[in-house]
């Protein structure tokens, strides 16, 4: 099988594919689109198992190390979309102050990559929307469509399955529809820049194996309504994007990850602790993110173990109000500590290897999924000697069965950034 990103010449057989999706824009070379991510001659070989950073890594997929460009929003995988294995998802978060939280994901397969076996039966596209009140109620939509109800471009974001829609261009992006009594029409402006870990690339074993993931909007100011039945309420709060893709299973790829964002003051966090399985490395994959909104600056942009370390506090014990923690230590320039601590509020979720719902996860379960509201607290002294700040966010936890009891996740200390 040829698992390549994209094809330069597009095939009778994709062309016919595309038409049968109901969208032209499914073909790079129609679209406009001029990224290749097929191995080009004369490249030393692929970095393997962490994201690429080496030039000849963004040369290979035809990125730029310091820009993110449009395209990356769009479809990339539409050359090779018929393949079963393949998937790709546009995620978005949204939550206000008094705790209201909406999540929106387009993606072209309906268990968003986590079916261990993928089928030619579930390979449709679906959408979901999840909205989470402070006061308990829950309202969603998880629904699958037909292939003539998708289109996407791929010189851009602009994503459209059944109803609902997602269009932008790295800077305002529009996210509407509506599909029986519950909807939204919301935009997002993004008030940082896009964040690309390295290429947001993970070649795992070879270049035939890949996971991808970048945050187009790591944080951005999200307005608009929500549709509840007949009624029309006023969204006011802060959001969040992020796009994936690959042609693995996630649940292949990680053992286990963590997730949080939030907003503290002027300041928006994005932090991730994962790790990979023991045949890609066991790779440790942190990453965090700390941009100043009021200024529009990006004060930490890591993504690499060497100034960049996590420890991670499960849930032990059968206390249910025990509280899940991670805390990120960044020693680079504008060195800055966060940590993200679960509240009680679990968050509505649709379920993820198992129906975990927004449940604890069941005693002895190898595979779940949780998401809590998160109580967030940032020292930096990018602002001044000694700030620190506290805010609220979301914390998300998933777990593959493979590192055994819960126990806190130690990694190795690291050491002060070079001058």
């Amino acid at each position: 099988m040829n698992a390549h990103l994209y094809s330069s010449t597009p095939s009778r057989r994709t062309v016919l594919r595309a038409l049968a999706a109901g969208s032209l824009a499914a073909i790079p070379a129609l679209a406009g689109c001029g990224s290749d991510e097929k191995p080009k001659a004369g490249l030393p070989p692929a970095t393997l198992n962490t994201f690429g950073d080496a030039p000849s890594d963004y040369e290979r997929l035809s990125l730029k190390a310091d820009q993110f460009q449009p395209w990356e929003g769009g479809f990339r995988t539409a050359a090779v979309n018929s393949d079963p294995k393949v998937y790709e998802r546009w995620h978005c978060e949204f939550m206000t102050d008094d705790g209201t939280v909406v999540t929106f994901t387009l993606r072209t397969r309906p268990g968003d990559a986590l079916t261990l076996n993928p089928t030619e039966q579930n390979r449709l596209p679906a959408a979901s929307l999840v909205m989470s009140f402070p006061w308990g109620s829950n309202f969603d939509v998880i629904k699958t469509y037909a292939w003539n109800q998708f289109s996407s471009a791929t010189d851009r974001c602009d994503v459209k399955i059944g109803p609902f829609s997602l269009t932008g261009d790295t800077k305002t992006y529009r996210l509407t529809g509506r599909d029986g009594d519950f909807g939204l029409d919301l935009t997002l402006t993004n008030q940082a820049a896009p964040f690309r870990p390295g290429t947001g690339v993970i070649f795992l074993g070879s270049t035939d194996t890949y996971y991808g993931w970048t945050a187009p909007v790591p944080t951005g100011k999200a307005t608009g309504t929500l549709k509840i039945y007949d009624e029309v309420r006023e969204f006011d709060g802060h959001g969040f994007h992020e796009h994936s893709w690959g042609n693995i299973p996630l649940p292949s790829v990680v053992e286990h990850w963590k997730a949080g964002r939030g907003v503290v003051g002027d300041f928006a966090i994005l932090g991730v602790d994962a790790q990979l399985r023991p045949q890609w490395g066991s790779t440790y994959l942190p990453m965090l993110i700390v941009d100043d909104t009021k200024n529009k600056k990006r004060l930490v942009s890591a993504y690499s173990g060497d100034v960049l370390n996590a420890t991670e506090f499960e849930r032990t014990g059968d206390d249910e109000n025990e509280s899940s923690q991670v805390e990120w230590v960044y020693t680079g320039e504008n060195a800055a500590t966060v940590t993200m601590t679960s509240t009680n509020t679990a968050l509505a979720t649709k379920p993820y290897v198992i129906n975990a719902g927004t449940a604890q996860p069941p005693k002895g379960a190898a595979n779940w999924y949780t998401r809590y509201e998160a109580n967030i607290s940032l020292t930096t002294d990018a602002a001044s000697p000694g700030y620190a700040v506290t805010g609220k966010g979301t914390l998300d936890t998933a777990r593959y069965g493979l590192l055994g009891p819960a126990t806190p996740q130690q990694h190795a200390t690291p050491q002060p950034a070079k001058s």
